[in-house]
């Protein structure tokens, strides 16, 4: 239920990309999450904004409505109460950790579309939020470590295989978007 939660999640990108004139190749569906193979970036703020909003927000609206699912089968089913409360709150999750500023999760596309708002420099907007995304990372991974070293629990390494996943993540897309854009720059001219 929570991969199909996730895939929802990248469908709902994926329908807002389309329906904006941006093919999609596909889902990919992973250990961390899920991404739209999404053809080319965004030509414009507005619509960066809205692909990357739309993921965040349908799962928020999930987990909403199994959260209210399971409130009204309380009385009648237990197991019904169990499983839409677990996976309404973690579509809850899903869509608040997306909204992080961290690029390249939802929410670091977001900040980039409202700096590349503001600015007109996508560029400008690509190398600020790569940077928060890779310092977000740094967090993650020395939070884990702390965290580990002062419990000893070995539960707290997950953020920091998550945390060393964002910072290649938010490096390779820096990488990836500026040469794409300068291709895509150079066959302009």
């Amino acid at each position: 239920l929570f991969f199909g939660s996730v895939l929802a999640h990248e469908l709902a990108h994926s329908i807002v990309a389309t329906v904006r004139g941006i093919p999609v190749h596909g889902i990919t569906l992973f250990v961390f999450g899920g991404i739209s193979n999404i053809a080319q970036e965004a030509r414009r703020p507005s619509v960066e904004f809205l692909i990357a909003v739309a993921g965040p927000l349908l799962s928020i609206a999930l987990g909403g409505v199994l959260i209210g699912v399971a409130h009204l089968s309380f009385p009648w089913s237990n197991a019904v109460y169990i499983v839409a409360l677990t996976v309404g709150w973690a579509n809850v999750a899903l869509g608040l950790f997306n909204l992080m500023p961290g690029f390249p999760l939802d929410g670091g596309r977001v900040l980039l579309a409202i700096i590349w708002g503001i600015t007109g420099d996508y560029r400008l907007a690509v190398r600020i939020v790569t940077r928060i995304g890779q310092g977000l990372a740094i967090v993650f991974i020395g939070g884990s470590i702390f965290w580990f070293l002062k419990s000893g629990d070995m539960l707290h390494l997950w953020m920091l295989f998550l945390g060393l996943f964002l910072f290649s993540a938010a490096t390779a897309a820096r990488s990836d978007i500026e040469n794409h854009r300068r291709r895509y720059n150079s066959s302009l001219n």
